[in-house]
């Protein structure tokens, strides 16, 4: 029942359009094709593989979109339920059904403006960007203005995806002055923004750290989390351990490790293999 909730909820996003697309990554799983095929639907959606570099020489592992017409409700409801169970195996475990996207664009015109946004332009150098990972996606909210994410996003209305606590959420793509916008095929981000996207996988490996440990982070704290991880990472530390340490110290005494006049010290020693709760004062790990 709660599972025919959620999809529901797809649906009633797409109001108004005869189809919902669905954008797979075979990389979390290769057998994804055959269990499309497994149940009811697939015959009847569309699919278009991403033009990835990554995957010009074996194009079946590249990111799909499926195309799911309205009238297959239960190839949706089996997308959603694995995208659901997949955001709750954690921030550490791989996403194969990625995100839910409603758009107007015919599916080839689609392809395009999501195979563009996998490269951004940083300096003048081009990078490669998993934009899609619903773990990575859920920040481009928060850190991309709007302009930006039209900009990454040329065309698409809604995208819809899954958080690490079970919840559907999706995002509205405002396209400011309508489509005259510059195309994802020339997307830049300054530095100081790459870098902060960079901050995204310490993120996450701290969120499934903390999770072991019985200290779980909900989606609502991730400004307060990510600017605390961040911080770690100024501070020199790299390991996930060492960040979630740093991170927790930070809640519980109100202030930060690196605020220690012993700081300098701990550090090369954290540098040379040490872990940072076997030389704070009191760990918190």
């Amino acid at each position: 029942m709660w599972t025919d909730e959620v999809a529901s909820a797809v649906w009633t996003c797409a109001s108004g359009r005869s189809h919902c697309d669905v954008l797979v990554d075979p990389e979390a799983d290769a057998h994804v094709r055959e269990w499309l095929h497994e149940g009811p639907g697939a015959s009847a959606a569309v699919e278009a593989s991403l033009l990835d570099p990554l995957f010009a020489d074996a194009p079946e592992r590249a990111p799909f979109v499926l195309r799911v017409p309205k009238e297959e409700f239960p190839l949706l409801e089996r997308l959603a339920e694995r995208a659901c169970e997949e955001a709750l195996a954690g921030l550490d475990q791989p996403r194969c059904v990625c995100g839910f996207i409603f758009t107007r664009l015919p599916l080839m015109q689609l392809r395009t403006t999501l195979t563009q946004a996998l490269a951004i332009t940083v300096e003048q150098t081009r990078y490669y960007f998993r934009y899609f990972d619903p773990r990575v996606f859920h920040h481009l909210m928060r850190l991309l203005c709007p302009e930006q994410l039209a900009m990454l996003l040329h065309g698409i209305d809604r995208w819809g995806f899954f958080l690490w606590d079970g919840r559907f959420v999706v995002h509205d793509v405002r396209h400011p002055g309508s489509r005259g916008l510059m195309p994802s095929s020339r997307f830049r981000l300054p530095l100081r923004m790459w870098r902060l996207l960079a901050a995204v996988e310490h993120f996450n490996a701290t969120v499934a750290l903390l999770a072991r440990h019985r200290k779980p982070c909900a989606p609502p704290e991730t400004e307060r989390l990510f600017s605390d991880v961040c911080e770690a990472l100024g501070a020199g530390l790299a390991q996930p351990h060492d960040v979630a340490e740093f991170v927790l110290w930070k809640q519980k005494h109100a202030t930060t490790p690196s605020a220690l006049p012993e700081w300098p010290r701990l550090c090369e020693q954290v540098r040379a293999g040490v872990p940072l709760s076997e030389l704070l004062p009191v760990p918190t790990l």
